[in-house]
């Protein structure tokens, strides 16, 4: 009979693997809101959905990094995927030019 895991490890990829669905679910709806305010904009509504930076992709990066044994450069593309990330710089730089 083969032996069951430790309470630890089952913890772990638990809580990793719901903290990578979280992730993946805040990066889905960040670029459903592209198409909520894109579409609300065609048809002249003034409305915007606005996007959550960073917290998908820390939640993807920690989750994976909590379920997986080893830690890979490749986790870093969840802040590529993930667009309002990727927006952060230029909206530092509207701040400090007004």
């Amino acid at each position: 009979m083969p032996e069951l895991p430790s309470l630890p490890v089952i913890l772990r990829v638990v809580l990793g693997g719901t903290a990578g669905l979280a992730g993946l679910f805040v990066v889905v709806f960040n670029w459903v809101t592209i198409i909520w305010n894109t579409r609300n904009a065609k048809r002249g509504i003034d409305r915007h959905v606005s996007p959550v930076p960073l917290a998908g992709p820390i939640l993807m990066i920690g989750g994976t990094a909590c379920v997986l044994w080893s830690f890979s450069p490749y986790f870093f593309a969840a802040l590529v995927v993930d667009w309002p990330t990727l927006l952060i710089p230029f909206a530092v730089r509207d701040i400090f030019r007004s």
